[in-house]
């Protein structure tokens, strides 16, 4: 930005702040104002003059993003509690309102999270459709009022939220499963509690919401439980009709158990998107090497000197003299490692963009079928030559390579099931046992077990 605009920004002058601005844009070549926006100038250093005189003439500019964390010129008036420009910048356009910073957050979230309660009333009135924007870890305006502890920012939401009919937001859950309730429980917020389970038409929120773990608002009362406060929020629970996490036994004396997590559903919640980032990068670094070692093979393995069998029986197989050569059994091993790298790859892929359109997942879903013929063919055309005979069919070795890797790949995965349900049933006796020493209401008489489970990682 030109010295001489920036000075007259700072000094909040507006007497020749026209020509300076027609100066500047004049000088601009390629028109690009992240960065340089002088509106997000202005709005970033609480000038209200400048910047509502910049609206006035260049309304353009209201549209800019600082560069380091993606503010525009609402955020920033949200942040500094610029009411006025607020105003005049819902005027230019309410979709102001809908902008995002780098990490998802709206002006509403910003105002939310600075307790700017005036900037929160302007925002809904401008563009209700706000309230239901979301973050990246899927907070709502209401999640950050709690969790920046602005108690009279989630008052004026809950007045706006009633005003435009959006009640059903109270029981939106973040990226850890939890609803308003469960975060106002946690953090002890005795004000907001008796606003959320106390209106005259009874609660406004889903008393026993589970979250990720299996925990309702009650468990993690009780995991907390201390002090005065604590008896306060015991109360209020109780008359709300508010009830533990846990599952009776059934008819037959088992307990009623949720289903261990399936594996897509794990790769979506149990890994976040960073890691998930990596371990996709990790996996396709191994199904190129796999890829990549069957144009080395004849550097390893010299295919013109394998011997070609005919044709073998299934007794053949396990017989010292008749001996599969080494090429067979790597490519068998190289096969394994680069289906199990695309499946893995596929699968990660899926959950990265599950909120994307069709396309996105046809995109890499047509890359690696294509990959895995190509495979296939080269494949075909570099292992040995031979056939096993199993009564009266003929298996070439292409098809054993096959068998024999859908053969490891079975094993593997059973392992793993076998894993994972020792490593559930572990946790599961453990929540028993933990389940015995905590304190449970007087009028629950029934012995319950835990739903609670440990968050699985792949």
């Amino acid at each position: 930005m030109a010295q001489e605009l920036l000075e007259i920004i700072v000094s909040d002058d507006t007497t020749n702040l026209e020509p300076k601005l027609e100066k500047y844009l004049s000088q601009a070549q390629d028109g690009t104002l992240l960065g340089n926006n002088p509106l997000v100038v202005a709005c970033e250093h609480s000038k209200e003059n400048c910047a509502r005189e910049i609206i006035r003439l260049q309304p353009q500019f209201a549209w800019g993003k600082n560069q380091q964390n993606g503010y525009s010129p609402m955020h920033f008036c949200c942040e500094n509690g610029l009411i006025t420009v607020v105003k005049e910048l819902t005027k230019v356009d309410p979709e102001l309102c809908r902008l995002k910073d780098n990490h998802s957050r709206t002006p509403l979230h910003v105002a939310v999270m600075k307790g700017n309660e005036e900037a929160i009333r302007v925002i809904v009135t401008a563009c209700p459709e706000s309230l239901k924007m979301l973050t990246c870890i899927r907070e709502t305006a209401l999640h950050l009022a709690l969790n920046h502890n602005q108690c009279g920012s989630f008052e004026v939401l809950m007045e706006e939220i009633q005003k435009h009919k959006q009640e059903e937001l109270l029981n939106w859950k973040d990226h850890e499963g939890n609803t308003v309730f469960h975060i106002s429980i946690s953090k002890k917020q005795v004000q907001i509690l008796e606003l959320l389970v106390h209106p005259t038409n009874g609660p406004l929120v889903e008393v026993n919401a589970w979250n990720r773990q299996g925990f309702t608002a009650l468990d993690l009362h009780y995991r907390n439980y201390s002090d005065r406060v604590d008896r306060d929020i015991s109360r209020l629970l109780h008359k709300a009709g508010a009830k533990q996490g846990f599952v009776p036994y059934s008819n037959g004396g088992q307990p009623i158990l949720e289903p261990p997590p399936k594996f897509t559903e794990m790769m979506v919640e149990s890994i976040s998107w960073v890691t998930k980032s990596i371990l996709l990068a990790v996996l396709i670094f191994i199904a190129g090497a796999a890829y990549a070692c069957l144009f080395n093979l004849p550097n390893i393995y010299h295919l013109e000197d394998h011997v070609k069998f005919t044709m073998l029986s299934v007794d053949d197989l396990t017989s010292a003299s008749q001996r599969l050569p080494n090429v067979f059994y790597f490519m068998v091993f190289n096969t394994v490692t680069f289906t199990g790298s695309m499946i893995m790859i596929l699968a990660n892929t899926w959950s990265l963009v599950s909120k994307w359109s069709l396309c996105f997942r046809a995109v890499p879903l047509f890359i690696m079928g294509t990959m895995s013929m190509s495979y296939a063919l080269i494949a075909k055309q570099i292992i040995p030559k031979f056939w096993v005979a199993i009564g009266t069919y003929k298996i070439s070795s292409f098809w054993l390579m096959g068998l024999f890797n859908l053969s490891l790949m079975f094993s593997i995965v059973m392992v793993w099931l076998m894993v994972k349900k020792n490593w559930f049933d572990f946790f599961q006796t453990k929540g028993l046992s933990n389940q015995q020493d905590q304190c449970q209401p007087s009028n629950q008489r029934a012995i319950y077990v835990s739903r609670r489970m440990p968050a699985l990682i792949l």
